[in-house]
């Protein structure tokens, strides 16, 4: 009998580039902005949100006091967004962020803080729950890298993976098996173009989009595969976590595992009695529902 639970997608895990630790090797020549990415990199990694607003209001502050041509602005932009990004001032980043990729088109300047620019809008739109967006701004960023590095550039993985994930949620899943197949093809040319928390997160996408299709056993081989991952790597539980183990359960009581289904979602409700996020509430309402359809 199919379990009408509500599955989401990982998408809260996507890399956010800055211009110090960026996917894209795009040629950037120095400038002395260049510290300026060093301490936001610095304030991210402490999760130092205060200090990260407040590098941000000094960038656009900076616009004041100072004659500065079209393409600093374009970067004070940039990094600004960045900031904004981080701090969850998705709104206010994606504004910055478009900013910057409208000064830098106009200049016709393709550097790495541009790629990363386009990239990081996606992901403001990703939290904004505007897939359309997300879609536009992938598939821009999807053809620069192709043009720049060839079909099978691991800069493509975690765009691919985007753009499978808000392809789930438009309901268009033609292509999202389109988009995930590209993104396992990439990832056999380039074994390392993830990190293992992307790795984690493009399984997931793939077991939450294969589980909405109704093909449960493809969605169990890859939530599982996204579980090992995350086992092997030790990687700390967190709400992208528990949105794996709510994922599981579901696939294992569509498959008829109930014994499966009952203990994925114990491990799911220890996890989110401590945890605020939409996940552990997603969680914790499928739990309930399960419980008392079973009675």
């Amino acid at each position: 009998m199919l379990r009408k639970h509500k599955l989401s997608i990982l998408s809260i895990v996507l890399t956010l580039f800055t211009g110090y630790e960026c996917q894209a090797s795009l040629k950037q020549e120095p400038d002395n902005l260049d510290a300026t990415g060093k301490r936001i990199q610095q304030l991210v990694s402490s999760g130092d949100t205060t200090g990260l607003l407040n590098v941000s209001d000094s960038l656009l502050k900076s616009l004041q006091y100072r004659k500065a041509d079209s393409s600093v602005i374009a970067d004070i932009y940039y990094y600004s967004g960045v900031c904004d990004l981080f701090s969850a001032k998705y709104n206010n980043a994606l504004s910055k962020l478009t900013s910057c990729i409208a000064i830098k088109k106009r200049l016709n300047v393709v550097d790495s803080r541009y790629a990363n620019a386009i990239f990081n809008a996606g992901t403001a739109s990703t939290y904004l729950g505007d897939y359309i967006q997300v879609i536009s701004y992938m598939k821009e960023y999807q053809k620069l890298m192709i043009k720049l590095y060839g079909e099978k550039a691991g800069q493509l993985a975690e765009a691919y993976s985007a753009l499978a994930g808000a392809s789930i949620e438009i309901l268009d899943y033609d292509a999202f098996v389109y988009y995930s197949l590209q993104a396992l093809e990439v990832l056999d040319h380039n074994k390392d173009a993830l990190d293992t928390r992307g790795l984690s997160a493009l399984y997931n996408t793939l077991g939450v989009g294969y589980a909405r299709m109704g093909d449960y056993a493809k969605a169990r081989l890859y939530l599982e595969k996204a579980e090992s991952v995350i086992k092997e790597n030790n990687l700390p539980p967190d709400e992208n976590y528990i949105n794996l183990i709510n994922s599981l359960a579901f696939t294992y009581g569509n498959l008829g595992l109930t014994d499966k289904e009952t203990d994925y979602f114990s491990r799911g409700i220890d996890l989110a009695v401590d945890n605020n996020s939409a996940f552990a509430f997603n969680l914790i309402n499928n739990y309930a529902s399960a419980m008392a359809r079973s009675k």
